[in-house]
């Protein structure tokens, strides 16, 4: 390996570590909306159990709760995009819900095989590199 190919590798490797220091924040990204994801499944299961009337905790943003009664168990607004509500049921809060959940495994293995396959591509790098001294 010649020192100009030696460079290009060493600038390649960097680019890789960057991609790569991404990927980890988006699976953090993931990570937290799997968490936000469960939370609202228990929160389901929590309001199949309540009865009509009962006083909840209402949240109003971070760390901020108003009093709320529930006056329909039975029909939920669910945010299925776009800031577009629909009307499910809480089965079917649920069924949306386990999808999605799916969908963010998905996700979340595709970012860990990406980030696996651009380790041993960065590996494969370092080996080059290193067993290349530079000319000086």
């Amino acid at each position: 390996m010649d020192e100009r190919e030696r460079e290009e590798n060493i600038v390649l490797y960097q680019l890789l570590k960057n991609t790569v220091e991404d990927m980890e924040k988006q699976m953090v990204a993931v990570e937290q909306k799997m968490v936000e994801l469960k939370a609202t499944q228990l929160a389901i299961e929590e309001i199949k159990k309540i009865r009509a009337e009962n006083e909840i905790l209402v949240p109003m943003g971070t760390g901020i709760y108003g009093h709320g009664k529930i006056t329909d168990k039975e029909t939920l607004l669910v945010d299925v995009g776009a800031n577009i509500l629909m009307e499910k049921n809480p089965e079917a809060a649920e069924k949306f819900i386990n999808e999605r959940m799916n969908e963010i495994k998905d996700i979340e293995r595709k970012i860990k095989n990406d980030m696996g396959q651009l380790a041993n591509k960065m590996n494969e790098i370092a080996f080059k590199v290193n067993r290349t001294p530079p000319k000086r």
